[in-house]
């Protein structure tokens, strides 16, 4: 069978794209059509595209399962944390920038249809297209193949947990500095304050030009704070703004 399909890829028209895909995921496909449609970028078809054209269907269906493997992946590596722990090392894992560094590293954007008279385009594009291609290869070859692909091509050769796990960035600190730079009005406002257990606990919500977008609970103002900032720069929020 290994043979047929190589033999296949020597005479098909999509020779090219077929031998960089192998290239890239390790396999050739089943079905080369999800994977094409993962490379497309919806400003690459006409105003009429419709959804299963370009590469954001493929791309919720990607980010799902990439939580999935790396959620299996850090309960079995720490047996021992609390899911807080386990979240806090996930984000840092699955954001924006994150995903759009190792889509850089792994040449993505050379595979991608893309029509934004952008030169070069956003990287944004790369991490997206990097969870559409997860995506088509769970549609493809189902969750043990796309796992297999995660460990073997993303998590072994682009992540140091020990550095994650020792980032002590102080989000807030840069939170500060890009609001006052960009003359953005952010604020923290205490949404909840509850005793759980002899414990104050304390819910604080971060605000970007009046609307509410992340929200954290800690033991201090201060750590929730520090936690809200995070996870907005961890959600990629900054990055496209800037795009």
């Amino acid at each position: 069978m290994a043979l047929l399909r190589k033999i296949g890829v020597y005479f098909s028209k999509d020779k090219i794209f077929l031998t960089r895909l192998k290239k890239l995921t390790g396999f050739f496909p089943s079905d080369i059509s999800p994977y094409k449609t993962a490379f497309t970028h919806r400003s690459s078809l006409g105003s009429g595209s419709k959804p299963g054209q370009y590469n954001e269907r493929l791309e919720f269906l990607g980010d799902s399962v990439l939580s999935l493997v790396i959620s299996e992946f850090l309960y079995e590596k720490f047996p021992n944390d609390h899911e807080g722990t386990l979240t806090k090392i996930k984000s840092a894992m699955v954001s924006r920038k994150t995903l759009n560094s190792i889509a850089e590293s792994m040449g993505i954007k050379d595979l991608i249809k893309v029509k934004l008279g952008q030169d070069p385009f956003p990287v944004s594009i790369g991490g997206n297209a990097l969870e559409a291609l997860i995506g088509a290869i769970y549609v493809d070859k189902g969750l043990a193949v796309s796992r297999k692909f995660i460990i073997n091509k993303i998590l072994i050769p682009y992540y140091n947990i020990d550095e994650i796990l020792n980032a002590d960035e102080n989000y807030k600190s840069k939170l500060i500095e890009w609001s006052q730079k960009n003359k953005i009005k952010t604020f923290f406002k205490v949404l909840e304050e509850t005793n759980e257990e002899h414990q104050r606990l304390f819910r604080i919500g971060l605000f970007v030009q009046d609307e509410l977008k992340e929200e954290a609970t800690a033991k201090s103002k201060k750590e929730a704070e520090q936690e809200c900032a995070k996870k907005l720069f961890l959600s990629g929020f900054i990055e496209k703004w800037q795009n």
